[in-house]
């Protein structure tokens, strides 16, 4: 069985953001994921983000640290609640 090595996130690669309900740049949104572009990855877990927002007078969002879905454990996120994820392919 060949198994599919992850992918390293490149710098500049739009990704997914899902905020948890603490992060301030979802106070009065309604949306849930968020695009965002990855300025630093670490592996192919572990990525900087740069979050884009709805609100246009909104400063640019950065994000430290964020982990994959994939790094999950018994269904939940392995730091915090929030996490990235691949775009779906357009």
């Amino acid at each position: 069985m060949n198994e599919i090595t992850p992918q390293l996130p490149a710098i500049g690669t739009v990704v997914h953001y899902y905020p948890n309900d603490a992060d301030a740049i979802v106070e009065g949104e309604e949306y849930k994921v968020l695009p965002a572009v990855v300025i630093r990855a670490f592996d192919t877990s572990v990525v900087d983000l740069s979050i884009h927002t709805f609100n246009q007078d909104a400063p640019i969002v950065l994000r430290r640290d964020v982990w994959h879905k994939s790094s999950w454990i018994d269904g939940k996120p392995v730091r915090g609640n929030r996490y990235w994820d691949w775009a779906p392919a357009q």
